[in-house]
């Protein structure tokens, strides 16, 4: 393929993504699938360039596995193809990258060997703490996308790049949240001046991930905590992923979804959800305070109804799972040893859990004794 074949082909790529961004309300929507960059996993393993990964989002199918196959390693490595299997044309370039061809590649899902391939999750205060706009603390999402792209601005003046670059931190972040709410929107505007220049996206792209790789190369100074000496609840954290109705705070306006709140504006929230009067509603959370961490749970509008003090409710529900599990040992869930393929007994998991429990239990006791003296000096409350 000379070169002019190959841009006429990049042409009709992007004008695809032009048609699939107003589709899908001016967002790149398939974006969120690529958790992990798309990587060749056969003989000779590397990851796919800018080019290969437009290509892949602007294919008519959804691909969540990062991984793929050339046709020659299926063919070498006798792999079996399932019935409905697709290969998707991408560039491979030879004669130390003078020529390129489009040859056949298929994802790992196509293939009856390939086992799903489990792409660890990240948690939103990892991938917010290593972000500085100004130096100010980021705390939300919203924020850290924000963040990235007036980042990418310092490098370039344009805002297909810099959409580009947040969009590619954000997905390539492995958060488990709604990617969607949070994708960047691209305007009429981008999209007609991309129409009139198609081959303009693949140089962007390529800058874009250029201005990703300096800004993980520059682990941007972690965020220091600052809580003055003697404020209540130093100890307290909460990541707040969503509600299905709004949690106003004491100005009346909403608590950002996917955002990060210590101290005393961590208790001020659960103040807010727990006098929120709407009936038949979820929130997601992930609680800490002090040495003990609770991952993501659901609390429930019935959960704010009991006339209890926060800690109180807190220590029930957080320790709800654990005293099931000792009260009925049949349910209890099964660990392997790692590289062994042994079962851990029963014993021993009953040790871990009583050994966790004694640790909540220690953090729910200071915990319902800071509550107690923050209420007492906050009488209005």
């Amino acid at each position: 393929m000379n070169q002019e074949e190959l841009f006429e082909n990049r042409r009709e790529v992007s004008l695809r993504l032009c048609e699939q961004i107003r589709q899908n309300k001016y967002q790149l929507i398939k974006a969120k699938n690529f958790k992990e960059r798309p990587y060749c996993d056969g003989e000779k393993k590397y990851k796919f360039n800018n080019a290969n990964y437009l290509r892949l989002l602007a294919a008519e199918r959804n691909y969540s596995d990062p991984r793929w196959y050339s046709i020659d390693d299926i063919q070498k490595n006798k792999l079996k193809l399932k019935e409905n299997a697709k290969a998707e044309l991408l560039e491979e370039w030879q004669n130390d990258s003078t020529e390129c061809f489009l040859k056949e590649f298929y994802n790992a899902s196509d293939i009856e060997e390939k086992e799903p391939l489990k792409i660890e999750k990240s948690s939103l205060d990892y991938v917010v703490r290593g972000i500085l706009d100004n130096n100010e603390k980021i705390t939300t999402l919203k924020e850290g996308v924000e963040a990235v792209k007036n980042y990418a601005f310092d490098f370039c003046d344009d805002e297909l790049t810099a959409k580009l670059t947040a969009q590619m931190w954000l997905i390539e972040s492995k958060l488990n949240v709604k990617i969607e709410l949070f994708l960047p929107v691209f305007s009429e505007d981008i999209l007609l001046k991309l129409e009139k220049n198609p081959e303009i996206i693949f140089q962007k792209i390529n800058l874009a991930n250029d201005i990703l790789k300096n800004l993980r190369k520059e682990k941007v100074k972690p965020i220091a905590e600052e809580i003055a000496p003697d404020e209540f609840f130093q100890g307290l954290k909460i990541i707040y992923h969503g509600s299905e109705v709004e949690i106003l705070d004491k100005n009346g306006f909403e608590y950002p979804q996917e955002s990060i709140l210590t101290g005393v504006a961590a208790y001020q929230f659960l103040k807010a959800w727990k006098e929120n009067k709407t009936e038949n509603f979820k929130m997601w959370l992930d609680f800490s305070f002090n040495e003990y961490e609770h991952g993501e749970f659901l609390l429930t509008s019935e959960d704010s109804k009991l006339e209890k003090p926060i800690s109180h409710l807190f220590k029930i529900r957080l320790n709800k799972n654990r005293q099931e599990l000792l009260k009925s040992r049949q349910n209890l869930p099964r660990y392997i040893i790692a590289g062994t393929g042994e079962p851990i007994s029963d014993t021993k998991i009953l040790n871990m859990i009583e050994t966790e429990t004694e640790k909540f239990q220690k953090a729910m006791a200071e915990f319902e004794i800071e509550e107690d003296r923050y209420l007492k000096n906050h009488v209005e409350i």
